[in-house]
């Protein structure tokens, strides 16, 4: 994710959810007050600088030790009015991505397997791929599928370092060394 812009100590909600992809911060903020609550994370209202140099109409803003419990909600609104998983865009897209790079090895997901739901799973090399989420401690989850037999492959899509292309080669010499 690209360094915020931090007025007074404080970030633009609306930046923080472009950047993880979204496309009208307006609503995502919008629904996260309305299942959350008003004092889900304190906020107020700050004018930032746009790219041009001028400044913004007063925009949502929270401090900068609050941004991982804007994220962590934004993680947990799956299951709140919704029929599935909530994925963020850019999980959409590598879940995408995944699907249509590896149609021949039957790719499912979201799927249960052994009691965990895990993202992605391709059913001819018993391989299953698990986005890491925001802060979700992963170890239970992993540790279960493991002991099922399933190779697991964990991604860290909001990570700095994270490259789909390098996800798809893990992945692609996997599936090959399987018989």
């Amino acid at each position: 994710m690209a360094p915020l812009q931090v007025k007074e100590g404080h970030v633009s909600v609306y930046q923080a959810l472009s950047q993880l992809g979204f496309t009208h911060p307006g609503k995502v903020w919008k629904q996260l007050l309305a299942t959350k609550g008003l004092d889900f994370v304190p906020h107020t209202r700050l004018q930032f600088e746009m790219a041009d140099g001028r400044k913004s109409r007063l925009l949502p803003a929270i401090r900068q030790e609050d941004l991982d419990r804007l994220l962590e909600g934004v993680g947990q609104m799956s299951g709140q009015g919704q029929t599935g998983w909530l994925y963020l865009p850019a999980e959409r897209q590598v879940m995408d991505i995944l699907t249509a790079a590896f149609q021949d090895q039957q790719p499912e997901g979201p799927c249960e397997l052994q009691g965990v739901m895990v993202d992605l799973y391709f059913h001819r090399c018993n391989l299953a791929v698990v986005l890491v989420s925001f802060g979700e401690p992963e170890t239970q989850r992993i540790q279960k599928l493991k002991e099922a037999g399933i190779q697991v492959v964990q991604a860290h899509v909001y990570h700095q370092d994270f490259q789909l292309g390098a996800l798809v080669w893990e992945l692609r010499s996997i599936v090959e060394s399987k018989p």
